[in-house]
């Protein structure tokens, strides 16, 4: 009789538990495919977003710049450069500029607010400095070597930790310096250098909640992203052959990516020049502890459950 009892209280726990145990693992798979479906259709979203940001400060790069018009061209002529010179370095400093630079109408440097030593040089060589002079408006993302860093008196600020490559990613303005007549006397150029700046991942962050990175090519130059001792990942490559391929090829890519050992759902926007090449991107991502933390807490639930019954 006991051993009756056994075997039915047995056949009960299995006819009881078996199907609970079904419906957790159905449940489990399928919130893990919603979890993932859903961090990349924020991801995908995002990056829209991420374009919007990127373009709209470009665009008031242009204005801030064009704004110092009529104080440039005033003290100038009034000969009264080093006020010129003085009012400029707190226009950067409010602005959060790395670097503007005034020429005349043939191409010497008048002021460098970050290099006073290039003052002097003739910068029409630079194709921003010649269109500039041509009347045009230039607004664009590039990759300036480590001389045209130098120049700039931006290299040290340029440097990425292990990497001896001196290039630096920046988005540059450059304008026509007109007088009261609309006469073309000079030039101005300036910009930011993203190389260890955080001004758009700030900008992300605060729009999207998102941890970031630029690169240049596959070089992590711009982070976020906590590694060890409060550093970032700086430095750090784009270690996916598949996302490298499809960006430089100027798509986007949304996969799951490993960062510094932790796994992220990541999307990336290609950055393109003013010829149109693919030169960097940015990253966004979510950390995959966040997409499947709904998941793990209702396992935790159903592994109580199937412990009680």
């Amino acid at each position: 009789m006991k051993k009756l009892q056994h075997k039915l209280i047995q056949t009960l726990l299995l006819t009881s538990t078996f199907p609970l145990i079904i419906l957790a693992v159905i449940t489990v798979i399928s919130l893990e495919n919603i979890s993932i479906n859903e961090a990349h259709e924020r991801i995908i979203n995002n990056l829209n977003i991420v374009q919007s940001v990127y373009n709209n400060i470009k665009e008031d790069l242009k204005y801030v710049v064009r704004d110092e018009n009529r104080r440039i061209f005033t003290l100038l002529e009034n000969g009264e450069t080093g006020l010129l010179r003085d009012q400029l370095k707190k226009y950067v400093q409010k602005n959060k500029m790395d670097f503007f630079v005034v020429s005349d109408a043939q191409g010497k440097i008048i002021i460098s607010v970050t290099n006073s030593k290039a003052e002097g040089e003739n910068s029409s060589n630079d194709n921003y400095v010649q269109k500039a002079k041509d009347g045009e408006t230039l607004l664009s993302t590039e990759v300036l070597t480590g001389e045209q860093l130098q120049t700039l008196g931006i290299s040290e600020q340029a440097k990425i930790p292990a990497n001896k490559n001196a290039q630096g990613l920046v988005i540059r303005a450059a304008l026509p310096v007109t007088n009261r007549e609309e006469k073309i006397v000079g030039t101005m150029s300036a910009g930011y250098l993203l190389n260890n700046n955080k001004i758009i991942l700030e900008e992300i962050k605060k729009a999207m909640g998102l941890i970031s990175s630029i690169f240049l090519e596959d070089l992590r130059i711009s982070s976020n992203i906590p590694s060890k001792k409060d550093e970032y990942a700086i430095g750090s490559v784009l270690d996916s052959a598949e996302a490298k391929k499809i960006i430089k090829e100027g798509y986007r890519y949304v996969g799951r990516m490993s960062i510094l050992g932790k796994w992220y759902i990541s999307g990336y926007l290609p950055i393109h020049n003013s010829n149109n090449n693919v030169i960097a991107s940015i990253g966004i991502s979510i950390p995959e502890t966040y997409v499947f933390a709904l998941r793990d807490n209702l396992i935790k639930i159903f592994t109580f459950a199937v412990l009680l019954s």
